[in-house]
């Protein structure tokens, strides 16, 4: 009886380790980062009618990051990373969005439609496109889409720092239903 009231005690001695592990995990990835003051879990707060979104504080946590090079190339550092590999899938849709936010030119209207891309397969959420529709492109600061980086990745969701060769940059958050990714949100960045 001692030999296995002993195994049951290891057992249950290692289920609770395992399970204050995991809880431990799953709360500090829910907690708000005081480094950055924002939530890892859940999208930036939506901006104000006619403004830009509020700034997110940099640098945001990170589980995989490579950097990119000017213009449409991207270094892959991450080749044994599957994250990353969803990379050829969302890369499209950040390089669009990205350089097609500092071109206002031909309006709200014409600057709402290009960042929306294709209404059958849009590059933005639901959520995203009424929010453009609230932006006055006079607010919307000048620059030239530089390079991005992947800030952090999962197979279903991705933060993206958007680069500009003014010296400011913009976080994508998108996510794909399985089949086509979508921004849903969009921050400025500040470190």
């Amino acid at each position: 009886m001692t030999t296995r009231r002993a195994v049951l005690l290891s057992t249950a001695a290692l289920i609770a380790v395992c399970l204050i592990a995991f809880l431990i995990t799953r709360q500090t990835q829910t907690e708000p980062n005081t480094a950055t003051g924002s939530t890892v879990s859940s999208p930036a707060p939506a901006a104000t009618p006619g403004s830009l979104p509020p700034a997110i504080p940099g640098p945001m946590s990170t589980s995989s990051t490579s950097s990119s090079s000017p213009g449409d190339s991207h270094t892959d550092d991450h080749a044994e990373d599957p994250d990353v590999d969803n990379e050829q899938a969302w890369n499209p849709v950040v390089i669009s969005f990205g350089r097609n936010f500092t071109n206002t030119a031909g309006g709200n209207e014409a600057w709402r439609s290009r960042l929306i891309d294709d209404p059958a397969q849009p590059h933005v959420t639901t959520a995203v496109a009424k929010q453009l529709a609230t932006v006055d492109v006079d607010n919307v600061p000048a620059g030239h889409y530089d390079t991005y980086q992947p800030v952090q990745t999962s197979t279903l969701d991705v933060a993206v720092k958007v680069d500009y060769t003014e010296g400011w940059s913009i976080i994508l958050h998108l996510n794909t239903d399985g089949t086509n990714w979508q921004i849903y949100a969009y921050d400025r960045y500040e470190e």
